[in-house]
């Protein structure tokens, strides 16, 4: 399972750090930026949450009781995002422990909307 993860973070970076790279446009980041930014996480958190492979790979973070997420412009185009989130982690169902956690995320302005580059969850126990 960290193993499948680590793939999916390392090729969702590449990729996204590709499409940020050949983006001209010059943006401002504002209000609605950070919205969309909050936006995406929650949708990552929430297909983690239902198990959906195809669009979180095998990240177990729960989008209930994400009540803080601090957003950090460092350009109109890359943001970190910090919350706290629940993870799920085990080799089965039976097995599985739920933690809290810290996670810090990199967040990239693409031609098709913002995406996630990187993600470092950090115990918070």
């Amino acid at each position: 399972m960290v193993k499948s993860f680590a793939s999916f973070v390392a090729a969702a970076t590449l990729g996204t750090v590709g499409a940020a790279t050949c983006a001209a446009t010059t943006y401002a980041f504002d209000e609605r930026d950070r919205l969309q930014v909050k936006d995406t996480f929650l949708q990552q958190a929430a297909a983690a949450t239902g198990h959906d492979i195809v669009a979180f790979a095998q990240v177990l973070a729960s989008a209930p009781g994400v009540e803080t997420i601090k957003i950090v412009p460092l350009s109109a185009d890359v943001v970190e995002l910090y919350a706290r989130v629940q993870i799920t982690r085990g080799a089965s169902e039976a097995s599985a422990k739920t933690a809290p956690f810290f996670v810090y995320e990199v967040v990239l302005r693409t031609p098709v909307g913002w995406r996630i580059a990187s993600i470092v969850p950090v115990s918070a126990q």
